[in-house]
């Protein structure tokens, strides 16, 4: 049986400021890890080259698809036929010490195997389950050391020691005053991380230092009840029996997007005013080998961008958590539709032609809402804040429930348009879609995917009247100058 990995949490510090001797000692060793891990991925791509040529273990793919399963005796072939080629995670860190001997002492070789372990974590999921292709990391998207011990990435009485000897990097950590998270509150740690982030112009380093257990300062629930929760790739929509919250996700995101998109076309500008000799009349590159003259205007530019995306992804998160925390005061039991992200993103593959202009259709879905919002992010968020409280995040079928087609009052099943926000579910009674679905969804039995009627005709009424106070809210908000998106329907 397969050992089940203990809790932990992770506690970050930023390191106070970095001289630029140390900062270029820092920025050599990532470069090294870089390359370590491109390294590693090239190794891997040729062992699962090998592996695709091996007609035994081809012999065993058949075999598999036939039976839907191993043989005992075929698990062990093909074990015996990965372990050949040098698929395996002992056969990765042997490899990697390799690589790592030739960058002594900079890198210790728990961080080289920790390296080595991101790179098999890929291999296994094109082994063994839906991933198609292992990907090269650019010097500037490596951005992380880890340790698997406290070793090689140490703390010591308000220092982060990084290496050993000659070699020992020395960061000073910066801690606040009454810190219940400080390490000298919570003891020994298991390992440290070191990471980099850009700000503005320059990188700024932090240390996220790994505990095992839960936080001291545990999740407490309300005793609200049932939270039921209508998330979209932009919005959110939770209700309980005292409130509802309904809200777009990563507010002032889309500021955030329209300021980077200006400043991607200034820098499009600038390249082709720099490097006219690189494109045709028709204003595309031109094909083959080309040198690229990037002028400091340009560069400046691109820093800003990179300033732009770190600051939207802190807002993001900032949001997530506050928003988390709201929902955690509404109840103690949270109730949510299972939704595949990633097939909202991806684009549509039939191609089909619009009735009105005779143009084909665009193929895109929901892909640029659910990057720019992270709507999965909210939810991991809080599935662990409920998982330290002692409770789960429930996933409710889908298909069995269709809470956004479902009308309790005729209880018949209607499809909408996705452009449809708003629902009558008779004369008298206009709701809003999302917040509707989530009301529905708060009224799902334990057991399975099956409504509750009786409770549901029961705390109708009280819906309504919460229901009605916050659309008047927000409307008078949109009034005011706020905006909301436009599938929020107000």
């Amino acid at each position: 049986m397969r050992k089940q990995p203990k809790p932990c949490f992770i506690v970050q510090f930023p390191l106070k400021a970095v001289n630029a001797c140390t900062a270029e000692k820092a920025q050599k060793r990532f470069r090294i890890g870089a390359h370590i891990h491109n390294v590693m991925v090239s190794h891997a791509i040729h062992c699962l080259n090998g592996l695709a040529r091996d007609a035994e273990y081809q012999t065993l793919l058949k075999q598999y698809k036939k039976n839907k399963k191993f043989s005992p005796s075929e698990k062990k072939e093909m074990l015996e036929v990965l372990h050949k080629h040098g698929l395996s995670v002992s056969q990765f860190d042997a490899y990697v010490i390799k690589q790592k001997k030739l960058f002594e002492p900079e890198i210790h070789v728990h961080l080289a195997e920790n390296i080595s372990r991101d790179v098999w974590h890929g291999v296994e999921k094109i082994l063994y389950s839906t991933g198609k292709n292992l990907h090269y990391k650019k010097m500037n998207d490596f951005q992380s050391f880890s340790a698997k011990t406290d070793t090689g990435i140490r703390y010591r009485s308000g220092y982060i020691l990084w290496g050993s000897g000659k070699n020992e990097l020395r960061f000073s950590v910066r801690i606040r005053n009454n810190d219940p998270y400080s390490p000298a509150v919570l003891g020994q740690p298991k390992y440290c991380m070191i990471v980099r982030r850009w700000h503005n112009n320059r990188r700024r380093y932090y240390v996220q230092v790994v505990y095992e257990g839960y936080p001291p300062e545990r999740t407490v629930l309300a005793n609200g009840g049932k939270v039921g929760i209508d998330i979209g790739p932009s919005t959110i929509a939770a209700v309980s029996r005292n409130n509802i919250v309904f809200a777009e996700l990563g507010n002032g995101i889309d500021k955030a997007e329209r300021e980077i998109a200006r400043l991607n076309r200034k820098r499009d500008r600038q390249r082709r005013a720099n490097n006219p000799q690189n494109f045709n009349e028709n204003g595309t590159v031109k094909s083959g080998s080309r040198r690229w003259t990037v002028s400091h205007s340009e560069f400046k530019t691109k820093q800003k961008i990179r300033g732009l995306y770190q600051k939207r992804k802190n807002l993001l998160d900032y949001q997530h958590h506050c928003l988390v925390k709201r929902l955690l005061e509404m109840g103690d039991g949270f109730y949510a539709e299972s939704m595949n992200w990633q097939a909202l993103a991806r684009k549509a593959k039939k191609t089909e032609v619009s009735e009105k202009t005779g143009r084909c259709k665009k193929k895109k879905r929901f892909g640029k809402s659910v990057a720019n919002h992270a709507p999965y992010k909210l939810l991991s968020i809080l599935a662990y804040k409920l998982k330290q409280a002692g409770c789960e995040l429930h996933k409710v079928d889908t298909f069995s429930t269709k809470a956004s087609q479902y009308n309790h009052i005729t209880g018949e099943f209607k499809p909408a348009e996705l452009n449809e926000r708003w629902k009558y579910l008779d004369e008298d009674n206009l709701v809003q879609r999302d917040l509707y679905s989530a009301f529905l969804l708060q009224h799902v039995s334990h057991d399975s995917a099956i409504y509750d009627f009786a409770s549901i005709n029961n705390d109708y009424p009280d819906f309504k009247v919460m229901h009605d106070s916050v659309i008047a809210e927000l409307k008078s908000e949109k009034a005011n100058g706020m905006r909301f998106p436009p599938c929020m329907g107000i």
